[in-house]
């Protein structure tokens, strides 16, 4: 077993964590710098790599087979209360309005009272 750290680690442990957006320069700039030799690793994990790079983000997502009959997943599931489900339906459709309008600014931002 070799000793040594891999050069993209710290942005593997950020995607471990959650998604990565292009606001992190310094990991952004390494995420897309080493993509193919973490694209490499986590296909041996079975994971994927997802970058967006025109929206910005990036993010790591199990890969699912057919053959696949272990039953174990990277994910965590829970189950969702109904405010908490009808919060995120309201966001999605807020998101699917931003995406249609003629937006000027590359974010979506809410204000919790409006």
């Amino acid at each position: 077993m070799s000793d040594k750290i891999h050069a993209f680690t710290p942005v593997f442990i950020k995607l471990l964590k959650g998604p990565v957006e292009y606001l992190e320069k310094s990991t952004w700039e390494k995420l897309v710098q080493y993509r193919s030799e973490l694209t490499g690793f986590l296909q041996q994990l079975g994971l994927t790599l997802v970058l967006d790079e025109q929206d910005g983000y990036a993010y790591i997502k199990h890969s699912i087979t057919e053959e696949d009959t272990t039953g174990v997943s990277w994910a965590q599931r829970r189950s969702l209360t109904y405010d908490e489900s009808v919060m995120l339906v309201l966001l999605r459709d807020m998101m699917a309005e931003f995406e249609v309008g003629e937006a000027t600014h590359r974010e979506l931002i809410k204000n919790a009272g409006k």
